[in-house]
């Protein structure tokens, strides 16, 4: 059986910004603030057993979000740390032989 608890929110240029769970996008969407894409087969257990509502799966909310990304610094130490001390070409882990050269080609 699968576990729906957890919804995509995506902004209005449609990129996907985070995973909230499925009784807050319900509020979301009910105050107004966004638009359900899709929804689970299952429903929220209710008091009124005439009433369903099934829960969101995809909400887009309506305005972007914008996001400061935060970038890496890229030094032979972050490189190295990335390929985990281990050379792309040939596989080996030796870190004492290990050159910039010898992970990504100059």
């Amino acid at each position: 059986m699968r576990n729906y608890e957890k919804t995509l929110v995506i902004d209005s240029s449609y990129v996907a910004r985070s995973i909230i769970s499925t009784e807050r996008a319900f509020v979301i969407s009910y105050k107004g603030n966004a638009d359900i894409i899709a929804e689970y087969p299952e429903t929220f257990g209710v008091v009124n057993p005439n009433l369903t509502i099934n829960k969101p799966s995809i909400i887009r909310v309506y305005t972007y979000v914008k996001m400061n990304f935060q970038k890496v610094p890229l030094t032979r130490e972050n490189i190295f740390k990335r390929d985990d001390y281990t050379c792309v070409y040939c596989g080996k882990d030796e870190r004492r032989y290990l050159t910039l050269d010898h992970v990504i080609p100059q």
